[in-house]
């Protein structure tokens, strides 16, 4: 059973907190998540054990210190409450890997990976999970997951989505079909819209895609051979989805809302919570639903934002109300069936005893006000435009898990 609690903080919204009845911490259960991370480290690049950890892997003694290893300047987070916080408890800091620390938080860098010094460090709390959230972070895992397990409202959150080379393979006749349901073009091979025909989207997912890089928007023959044209690059795979052609706008422009999803394992038990705070971006040209070629109307990225919107925060009252009313709450909704997705698949590496990370969980708006979940990263970004504005999003950001751990160390400290 999911039960839903009302966290006792200043937001008012809701707190997912779900039980985890197959998370056993047993000398079996280290082992087996041993023996699989291990084999999973080298596809993901992960952070393991080395042996010097595994002989003293029964050892759960740890100092009172902490490690925060994150970028410099405006690129990432602002830890100034984190260390505050920690501090004020009597853990000071550290950049010693083998100190064991009770506190392992590893930034992503510039290069989207980690510090490799503190790839074998033993702590009793980090801030990433093992290699199986992959079913949520590769795209099309992630749909196929939703799909399987919810339909219904996978239909309902997500765009419909194929595996380019089975859909080919399997619906031959229908991909070929697909230039019947894309817009027209008209005399100078100019899309024409059609209210009634569908756009779709091909993009490579998984090691070798870039974000930007080979996204083809199908629409006519010709943008249907280049998108096959994709199946002879290397990519682990390539996808193919129905494309939102009827966007909310924000100030004339297309926009995705970045929102943030935290998903934990401390001392067995199983907690999620989605963030009542987020971030819009929106593309760099107003909207209009032709040429679907004009990356600068329809992509939308942090470059192409020209300020700091933090939601609801920085937007007028009107718009508020329509994010508070309608908006908000469907996301939320969507993201607790990926609560539940994720409830067995939630562990931490075997250098870790307990293990908590935060998702970025695209959504697009439609002009209905629907959402419509993208994507979810777990290389989240966090940069601003402005200092104010990163140190006003990193204090709101951490409040939540400021005490997560330290409810945490409190209870290891206390046993």
């Amino acid at each position: 059973m999911h039960n839903t609690n009302t966290i006792k903080r200043q937001t008012k919204y809701k707190y997912i907190k779900l039980q985890n009845k197959h998370y056993k911490k047993t000398k079996t259960h280290t082992k087996t998540q041993t023996k699989t991370q291990t084999k999973t480290h080298t596809k993901h690049n992960a952070i393991t054990d080395n042996k010097d950890n595994k002989d003293n892997k029964d050892d759960n003694t740890y100092s009172n210190q902490f490690i925060i290893s994150s970028k410099t300047n405006m690129a990432g987070l602002d830890y100034s409450s984190l260390r505050y916080c920690l501090k004020q408890y009597g853990l000071t800091e550290t950049f010693n890997p083998k100190s064991r620390p009770l506190l392992l938080w590893l930034e992503q860098l510039d290069n989207n990976s980690f510090d490799k010094k503190y790839y074998y460090t033993k702590c009793f709390i980090m801030n990433i999970l093992s290699d199986e959230k992959t079913i949520i972070t590769d795209k099309y895992q992630l749909y196929v997951n939703f799909n399987k397990y919810y339909p219904k409202e996978c239909k309902q959150y997500m765009a419909e989505t194929w595996d380019l080379r089975d859909f080919i393979k399997d619906n031959n006749n229908i991909f070929n079909n697909v230039i019947n349901n894309v817009v027209n073009t008209d005399s100078n091979n100019n899309p024409n819209p059609n209210p009634k025909s569908k756009v779709y989207i091909v993009r490579p997912v998984g090691k070798g895609a870039f974000s930007g890089k080979d996204i083809i928007r199908v629409y006519d023959n010709t943008t249907l051979q280049k998108a096959k044209s994709l199946l002879h690059k290397k990519y682990d795979n390539i996808i193919i989805s129905e494309y939102i052609t009827n966007p909310m706008l924000y100030t004339e422009k297309k926009f995705h809302l970045r929102t943030y999803f935290l998903i934990s394992i401390i001392n067995g038990k199983y907690n999620t919570y989605f963030y009542d705070i987020y971030e819009l971006f929106t593309a760099l040209n107003p909207y209009t639903n032709n040429d679907y070629t004009d990356t600068n109307t329809h992509d939308t990225h942090f470059k192409s934002t020209p300020i700091d919107i933090l939601c609801p925060y920085d937007l007028d009252s009107t718009q508020q109300n329509i994010f508070r009313k309608y908006i908000y709450p469907k996301m939320q909704t969507c993201m607790t069936y990926i609560s539940k997705l994720m409830e067995t698949h939630t562990k931490p590496y075997a250098q870790a005893e307990n293990a908590f990370e935060i998702f970025g969980c695209d959504f697009l708006v439609k002009d209905n006000y629907d959402v419509v979940l993208m994507e979810i990263n777990d290389k989240t970004g966090f940069t601003m435009h402005k200092l104010k504005n990163k140190q006003r999003f990193s204090k709101l950001y951490l409040n939540i898990i400021n005490n997560m751990i330290i409810k945490a160390i409190k209870k290891n400290i206390e046993t």
